[in-house]
């Protein structure tokens, strides 16, 4: 099957990079001359609008249009990166099974609490409807093992 490759713009050819973890991907976007649209809320950088009109990794609606983008830049890919993608298969199923999915809000990270977690109780009878429990680094698995190993001045 034949590529189109515009004359005006040519391949215009941008690396990408995991919405989840924000590593790099093996994939190459060919822009063209495609504008990019920089979320407002926390500041993704994306190859024209979604299709859904929302943010990749947010999920906001309040995308700006920044027009073309410049040699350099790096764009998020429609879908994670093969770790990331098996991490969330991991955290649906614990889901799956009665647990409660969390994202810290902080260094970004994800996961899901077991249903055998006190916490995940807890949370349901404050929040019922809440589908993610939006975690602070106190809060953060991830953040209180990164600061168990670094030693104390």
């Amino acid at each position: 099957m034949p590529i189109y490759v515009p004359k005006q713009f040519g391949f215009n050819g941008r690396e990408t990079f995991c919405p989840t973890c924000l590593g790099p991907t093996d994939q190459i976007l060919m822009m063209g001359g495609t504008h990019k649209f920089t979320c407002i809320h926390c500041g993704m950088l994306h190859l024209g609008a979604p299709d859904s009109g929302c943010c990749v990794k947010c999920g906001c609606n309040r995308l700006r249009d920044e027009g073309e983008s410049v040699e350099g830049e790096k764009f998020a890919n429609r879908e994670p990166c093969g770790p990331c993608r098996d991490k969330l298969r991991k955290v649906e199923a614990v889901v799956e099974l009665g647990g409660l999915r969390w994202r810290c809000e902080d260094c970004g990270s994800f996961g899901a609490f077991s249903n055998t977690n006190p916490v995940v109780d807890e949370f349901r009878k404050r929040f019922p409807d809440a589908p993610v429990w939006n975690l602070r680094s106190e809060n953060c698995p991830n953040c209180q093992s990164r600061k168990k190993e670094v030693p104390s001045p």
